[in-house]
């Protein structure tokens, strides 16, 4: 396992990529859109109240 650098990087996007689908998912189930406008905001979405 020499490959330190590009080892790091994958981990790092897989780690991004799981968090960002989690976060899309958890949207997607609890349908964060519906709820008032200051609980996206705490999450950096489209809140802007």
């Amino acid at each position: 396992m020499k490959k330190k650098t590009s080892d790091s990087t994958l981990v790092g996007l897989a780690v991004t990529g799981f968090l960002v689908a989690m976060v899309f998912t958890l949207k997607k189930l609890f349908n964060i859109d519906a709820l008032p406008p200051r609980v996206p905001d705490r999450f950096g979405d489209s809140g802007v109240a």
